[in-house]
């Protein structure tokens, strides 16, 4: 069934957390984990490993039902019907397929096509408007010129088509003019909030027509070279910021001054805000701080329930956009918080992108804006789409309940389908839909799930992605057989994106005996033991792992806020809601690779006694990739052992090692931080907080490997104080 799962994955991007359901509305409330599907709509569309036809999908001509033909309908060759599978209506095949056979089948019909791409037409006049919204409060020159360069990256990956709007602030906001190139023009705003009614009065001309908002923006084919001259010419903030007090920073009122200007003139799914900031909000609208560097950042301090509201200036923003398909992507450099934390929803509503170059780090900087703009492998659209549009159905017996992910929820829509709706989607953009049983069913028959997203590439041509999932009732009574089809992978990273969000209203703490006891019923439910007594239990194979990804889902950074700032803490938390099954699970339980001096290489346990003097090892932790030397490579390195021919094979070692390394660094968005370090030293901390501490003072065991000094207990007494509890009468 693993591999099953596996394949499934690899060829479609989906994950069920339960492939084998119960026909027992009652019982399946016991299975502790719910039927989640973990959807990844961009699977198979830049690498085309799943074939895209060109032409549009036939649907079902009852209007309240409208789902997909696909391999699982009935059909009538004689009669040319096809069936519903859903509300089980008999529709005509279209003139075009009137000639079809059992051999002679369209794609979508073949039985292994469950994922279709349908091309549809170009979208006319379609244009897509950016809009750079600048804080020019830089840290000081250094840090300016790479906000300049990190601008011009950004437009050097935009397409000739697109609109290019330019809002730079600092105390106060300035709007670029690029109505007319001969003459410079800056309408300055001062820091309040904004609306579009009040903007469209700023500048109506007592005129009709059409939105003088429009000024504001141009083609940048026409003017590229003019926006170029205003990146590279932009002034760092001219206000003098005293010695004792912060930079005026009105970021609020610039986002929602942009925002409202693009909703006045942008289309449904074609606005994009790009924020570039260097620091927080300190002045005007959604102010996290004040201006006197005697105070603390945050004045709400370490109350998350507070930090984390839903009732401030940036929801808002978010709502009204994320509801409208546009985007803002959040891009920020700095050695301190900036918001992030109040920020977050501008990025989880409208699915944006954000950049955390944390100590202004260059290369994550720039590479990261690089990679947001990357185009296919035609160098014709961005590899990211816009405007998606998830529509969801599924067959009687269930209904879906929410999505956990980026995005906007819409609701249920007149054709009973579930909307989720999505500014912008990235190779590895992944939503939870989490459904919920509403009636028995009988045992043996089928469920369907058909899944429909809608999107539009960045050079205006539609696409449709369909999926259609069929799976079927088991006999709620057979623990074994329900057991059997349990994905411990999906669980895990469901259970990660459900506490990170109920994190956001309490503390750690809370959040880990919300994960103790689902673990400890879960084990209850599917194993079987003798009450009392420990050494009688029998795990079942399918869920022998789930303990210990729960175990290291525990120590997760995310669901902590001790020894993190905020918004690092609200940064892994928005990365873990959008992220796939195998980048979450390489943030809850990172490999981990060891490559001896002779020139072996094999995966090792996340473990203290991993960690040898004699072995080099590389971590993926997702935020990280770290190298690390153990005590004799680290030595024999600083003898210059590898530059000696006897040795080939150490610097083989070395060199494979450092390749693998980049290799992971150079196709990831974000782009983790590459560390290398020596055992002992201060930077293999970011090893050390990942690795089961087998040998450590907690636990007063040492032997094999390095003991690490905390408090953690390893997985070893974890699972005998969980088997305890489990058998507990």
């Amino acid at each position: 069934m693993e591999e099953a799962i596996r394949a499934v994955e690899e060829k479609e991007g989906i994950r069920l957390t339960w492939n084998t359901l119960s026909n027992n509305k009652a019982e399946t409330a016991k299975n502790i984990i719910p039927l989640v599907c973990l959807y990844k709509p961009m699977h198979g569309y830049n690498d085309n490993s799943l074939l895209q036809v060109g032409y549009s999908a036939i649907r079902c001509s009852k209007p309240e039902c409208a789902s997909v033909l696909c391999p699982y309908s009935s059909l009538d060759f004689g009669a040319k019907h096809w069936g519903c599978i859903f509300c089980g209506r008999m529709n005509m095949l279209p003139p075009h397929y009137r000639d079809i056979t059992p051999e002679n089948l369209p794609y979508e019909l073949f039985g292994d096509s469950t994922t279709v791409f349908y091309k549809g037409n170009q979208t006319a006049g379609y244009k897509r408007t950016y809009w750079f919204v600048i804080d020019v409060c830089s840290f000081d020159e250094e840090r300016h010129l790479l906000l300049k360069e990190g601008l011009l990256t950004a437009l050097d990956g935009m397409n000739d088509d697109d609109h290019i709007g330019i809002i730079r602030y600092s105390a106060n906001i300035e709007i670029i003019s690029l109505e007319n190139l001969d003459v410079r023009k800056v309408h300055v705003f001062p820091a309040v909030e904004y609306t579009t009614t009040i903007l469209q009065k700023t500048f109506s001309n007592g005129s009709n027509g059409t939105s003088p908002l429009f000024k504001f923006t141009r083609r940048k084919g026409d003017c590229v070279e003019y926006i170029q001259q205003v990146f590279k010419n932009l002034q760092i903030n001219t206000f003098p910021v005293p010695a004792v007090e912060r930079p005026k920073r009105c970021t609020g009122s610039a986002i929602e001054l942009a925002s409202s200007i693009i909703q006045s003139t942008c289309s449904e799914g074609t606005g994009h805000m790009i924020l570039f900031t260097q620091g927080p909000c300190t002045y005007g609208p959604g102010a996290i701080s004040s201006l006197s560097l005697k105070q603390s950042l945050r004045t709400t301090g370490k109350d998350l329930t507070k930090l984390f509201s839903k009732e401030s200036i940036y929801d808002s923003i978010a709502n009204s956009m994320g509801s409208k398909g546009h985007v803002i992507d959040i891009i920020a450099a700095g050695i301190d918080d900036f918001g992030f934390a109040e920020m977050r929803s501008l990025i989880e509503k409208t699915s944006g992108v954000s950049v955390f170059a944390r100590d202004f780090n260059p290369y994550i900087y720039k590479e990261s804006i690089k990679r947001i703009f990357m185009k296919d492998d035609n160098n014709c659209a961005m590899r990211r789409v816009f405007d998606a549009r998830t529509t969801t159905k599924v067959s009687k017996a269930y209904r879906i309940k929410n999505t956990i992910g980026h995005g906007f929820e819409h609701g249920i829509d007149k054709k009973q389908n579930y909307v989720w709706k999505q500014g912008t989607l990235f190779d590895r953009t992944t939503s939870a839909l989490v459904f919920e049983q509403t009636e028995d069913a009988p045992a043996g028959s089928a469920v369907y799930i058909q899944i429909c997203t809608r999107f539009i590439d960045s050079t205006g041509n539609a696409y449709e992605r369909v999926t259609t999932l069929a799976r079927s009732f088991g006999n709620s009574s057979n623990i074994n057989q329900l057991a059997l089809g349990f994905d411990q992978e999906a669980a895990c990273v469901y259970k990660a994106k459900e506490l990170s969000i109920n994190a956001d209203n309490g503390d750690g703490i809370d959040v880990i005996r919300q994960a103790d006891r689902c673990l400890i019923r879960f084990m209850q439910r599917f194993c079987t033991f003798e009450k009392d007594s420990a050494s009688s239990i029998r795990v079942p194979p399918t869920i022998s792992f789930f303990p210990e990804f729960m175990f290291f889902l525990r120590r997760l950074p995310a669901l902590h806020t001790d020894g993190l700032s905020l918004d690092e803490v609200a940064y892994q938390r928005a990365i873990l809601m959008c992220e796939d099954s195998p980048s979450t699970m390489c943030i809850i339980r990172p490999s981990l690779v060891a490559f001896h001096y002779t020139g072996e290489r094999s995966p090792v346990e996340l473990d203290s006694r991993s960690l040898k003097p004699d072995v080099a090892l590389l971590v993926d932790t997702f935020h990280d990739v770290v190298i690390w030397y153990g005590e004799n490579i680290a030595a024999w390195i600083k003898a210059g052992i590898k530059e000696n021919p006897e040795y080939w094979f150490f610097k083989d070692m070395l060199e494979s090692l450092d390749k693998e390394a980049k290799e992971i660094v150079d196709k990831r968005l974000p782009v983790p931080k590459l560390t290398v370090c020596d055992q002992y030293s201060s930077q293999e901390r970011i090893l050390l907080c990942k690795v089961n501490p087998a040998s450590s003072v907690a636990n007063s065991a040492s032997g094999e490997g390095q003991t690490i000094v905390t408090e953690d207990i390893d997985f070893e007494r974890f699972y005998e104080y969980l088997i305890k509890l489990v058998v507990a009468s």
